[in-house]
């Protein structure tokens, strides 16, 4: 990636000069700290850090003021960027106060702040979906940020505003945005431009407004029309991929995801972990729950590696959407109460509601599950996502462009049931095994079974959780 290119560049300028020459500029250093920061490599970054900060204080009595000032707060924001990388919001915090104090004439200028991500929370300044660190570290200074960051605050604008947009706060993100989108759209970087589009685009999806969202992803293309860089253009071919996937279109996305060429056991990285989720999400929707699987199980893999938070949550959700399509109950409930449990203290909402039917089902089933498992004490935090993902639900189905779903079927309010199957039915969205059913009933387990298969049939599914959740959806026992 260009970006990418560009570091190396600044490191073989850097180590091309004399150690002795580059250590006595402050700003090459903390250029150097910083670039190695992008570049993963979190010891060397915070060595140059204190090497700016011993060149600062070996030359700052022969400096005017203005220019100590000025160095002195490019040494602040190289620890608070350090901070960051390491995952310590409080040490960030305490860097950014300092450098407030400082009557800076001109901000500091840093560089791309976005390597190769589509969305910003994903990468070290977003903390890798750690909402909590994001709002700690950003949330009291993201006003005061462009006194000393100019137009590069815009990108802890955006990461903030996809915090907000996981926590479920749309008027957060909406009045953000506006505030910033100046900023944004005069750097003209796709690092930022790509982000700020895909998340402004979400949060027209989640009040209903699918033709909004396509809007603004074209309005997004238009601006990167001229930018060299097609791999930031095709993420918003991916994006717009899952729209269509989100409105039931699968053949649409496939021509924007371009599923012929690939696979479930192609060769993942972080930077196509986007890329890939949307293909696991596509391979779900067409009926190819075992492959989604398969695929799902290696993201979750590389996720876990890469310490990403916000992915796992993600990749957990659709594995236990994907272990519902194929029946495995148990699967599907441990998929998740892992997806909860790492949600929960983050306060994650819209990964589990932007998935509307399947998640709400499988909500609703989590309560009982856990009753009678060991698996407890994410029975609240379930309830208070099934309430938002019910309304985003009922919003959806009032738009002008309702979405679709693998779990809706227009005629399912037709189906015509028999005495007895209702009564079985019945049973099963009370949770009670064949055999519970069988002795409530008076029948055998066999007899059960075969009304199961018939439920099913009727209502278009493969399994009992899909039975439940679609008997409930269509209100069958009122």
């Amino acid at each position: 990636m260009v970006q990418k290119s560009e570091f190396k560049l600044w490191r073989k300028y850097i180590e091309s000069m004399p150690q002795q020459l580059c250590e006595s500029d402050v700003r090459a250093c903390t250029g150097y700290s910083w670039v190695l920061s992008m570049e993963g490599q979190l010891e060397k970054a915070q060595i140059w850090a204190d090497k700016a900060q011993a060149c600062y204080d070996r030359i700052k009595d022969s400096l005017k003021e203005k220019e100590k000032i000025f160095l002195e707060a490019n040494i602040c924001v190289t620890y608070a960027n350090t901070a960051i990388f390491r995952m310590n919001a409080a040490e960030a915090v305490k860097q950014y106060r300092k450098v407030l104090t400082f009557n800076l004439d001109v901000p500091v200028i840093v560089g791309e702040m976005n390597s190769g991500e589509p969305n910003l929370l994903k990468t070290a300044y977003g903390f890798r979906g750690r909402l909590n660190k994001v709002a700690e570290a950003y949330e009291n200074y993201v006003e005061d940020m462009p006194r000393f960051l100019g137009d590069f605050s815009s990108y802890i604008a955006v990461t903030l505003a996809e915090c907000n947009y996981e926590r479920g706060d749309l008027k957060a993100v909406h009045e953000i945005l506006l505030k910033n989108m100046g900023r944004i759209t005069s750097l003209n970087n796709p690092g930022i431009i790509v982000p700020c589009f895909i998340i402004y685009s979400k949060v027209k999806r989640a009040r209903g407004d699918l033709a909004g969202a396509f809007k603004i992803i074209q309005s997004g293309k238009k601006i990167l029309k001229e930018k060299s860089g097609s791999v930031w253009n095709y993420f918003f071919d991916i994006y717009q991929a899952s729209l269509y996937l989100y409105a039931g279109d699968a053949k649409s996305a496939s021509q924007y995801l371009h599923t012929d060429r690939m696979g479930v056991y192609d060769v993942l990285s972080a930077p196509r972990e986007f890329e890939y989720i949307t293909y696991a999400r596509y391979l779900v929707l067409t009926n190819q729950p075992e492959d989604s699987l398969i695929l799902l199980n290696r993201l979750e893999n590389l996720a876990q590696k890469e310490d990403r938070l916000g992915s796992l949550v993600e990749i957990l959700c659709l594995s236990a959407i994907a272990y519902s399509r194929l029946g495995n109950f148990s699967n599907s409930m441990l998929s998740l109460h892992k997806a909860l449990s790492l949600g929960a203290p983050e306060g994650y909402v819209r990964t589990f509601a932007d998935e509307l039917e399947p998640m709400a089902g499988l909500l609703r089933e989590y309560g009982a599950w856990t009753k009678r498992t060991e698996y407890s004490g994410g029975r609240q935090y379930a309830k208070r996502l099934l309430n938002t993902t019910e309304e985003s639900i009922k919003i959806q189905r009032n738009a002008n462009h309702p979405s679709k779903t693998v779990w809706t079927d227009s005629k399912a309010d037709q189906v015509d049931f028999s005495a007895r199957e209702l009564e079985v039915l019945r049973l099963l969205m009370n949770d009670c095994s064949n055999r519970e059913i069988a002795e409530t009933l008076f029948i055998t387990v066999r007899t059960v079974k075969f009304h199961n298969a018939r439920i099913y049939e009727k209502l278009g599914v493969k399994n009992r959780i899909e039975a439940v959740i679609k008997a409930r959806n269509l209100n069958l026992m009122n």
